[in-house]
């Protein structure tokens, strides 16, 4: 059985202001180098095996790709995502998108 724990610290209150301003925060390095590699090296491995010189995205990622579920709550967001659904807080979709360099959106 897992252990519950509490929310890690949420918003500040700068953050809260350029979310409601903006509908969106981006948390530089809010990833240690190490996770941004691992996870990229899954992305690469599906990519080789697509063989695709096109945009494309993958659905259903944390099920296919057991990497991606260390980030279901990681600290870096869980916190943030507490504030605004509070207990509600749930994974309803897990995709990633691939846009390889020189492909048009």
């Amino acid at each position: 059985m897992s252990r519950l724990r509490r929310a890690p610290a949420g918003f500040s209150g700068a953050e809260w202001a350029r979310f409601r301003r903006d509908g969106i925060l981006v948390v530089p390095k809010a990833l240690r180098a190490a996770e941004v590699k691992r996870l990229l090296a899954v992305i690469a491995a599906d990519h080789r095996s697509r063989g695709l010189g096109e945009s494309y995205s993958v659905e259903r990622a944390v099920e296919r790709h057991s990497e991606f579920t260390r980030l279901i709550d990681h600290d870096a967001h869980i916190g943030r995502i507490h504030d605004v659904y509070g207990e509600a807080t749930k994974l309803l979709l897990s995709q990633y998108f691939v846009r390889p360099p020189g492909t048009k959106v």
